[in-house]
């Protein structure tokens, strides 16, 4: 039985009183400022710019005083994309496609990446707006020579027309496809979605400090009326008192 038995070490009332007020006391306009919805930071969203890579540093430093390159000039970034070949597709051949000299634009190359490739491999693209270019007798319309840089620019124009390129140019040179920048954008998807829990939870405490708030106002009230009526009485009881003594 210890219902007798003393504690090694008593925690002392006010300690104890002083830890359960942070979860007693009533709410403020305090509360409410913490509970509001404030403008999204988007600092953290904001990846800087990359660097040289560190193995081109420690080459820069080894080097001599007057072979290292200017500081103050812009390096040539290692993302920075390969002159496009001005190669017309009517003068490809194996032997060209078997090399590695033929390619499209970024922009062009990330599309058609993304259209070619899906779930489960391969994804057949059949064209067809064939019959939309036809004309009355049955011909096609002949199709201008076009090759990689044309091919570019007019994939570049019509995300632009349908607002889905900006109208400024990309700096491929800085975009970001390391390791470190892909964790850092998962990193952030994270961090978005957790911010936009937060703030529906915190909408909905909102609501709930509100009602809490006006209850408090409620019995503010109900405990001001309660003392009068409670003063009210104890005098009405002293002038009874003093009727019977008489």
């Amino acid at each position: 039985d210890f219902s007798n038995a003393k504690p090694g070490q008593q925690i002392a009332h006010s300690t104890f009183q002083n830890w359960v007020d942070a979860y007693l006391r009533p709410f403020g306009e305090d509360d409410l400022a913490v509970l509001a919805a404030k403008p999204e930071d988007l600092t953290p969203y904001i990846i800087p710019p990359l660097g040289k890579h560190y193995l081109e540093r420690w080459e820069e430093e080894d080097l001599d005083p007057s072979q290292r390159p200017s500081t103050s000039s812009s390096f040539n970034s290692s993302l920075e994309p390969p002159v496009l070949p001005r190669l017309r597709p009517d003068a490809l051949t194996e032997d060209a496609l078997a090399g590695e000299n033929v390619f499209l634009g970024p922009l062009s190359e990330r599309l058609m990446a993304a259209l070619a490739v899906g779930e489960d491999g391969l994804v057949n693209v059949e064209d067809d707006d064939d019959d939309s270019h036809s004309i009355e007798d049955g011909s096609y319309p002949p199709k201008l020579p076009m090759d990689a840089v044309d091919f570019e620019e007019r994939v570049k124009r019509e995300l632009r027309y349908i607002g889905i390129l900006p109208e400024d140019e990309v700096d491929w040179a800085s975009r970001e496809d390391d390791e470190v920048s892909s964790a850092l954008r998962a990193c952030q998807r994270l961090l978005h979605q957790q911010t936009a829990m937060n703030e529906a939870r915190k909408a909905i405490l909102m609501s709930l400090v509100k009602d809490r708030m006006a209850y408090q106002d409620y019995e503010t009230a109900r405990d001001a009326q309660e003392r009068v009526i409670e003063q009210g009485w104890q005098k009405r009881l002293r002038t009874d008192v003093k009727k019977k003594k008489k």
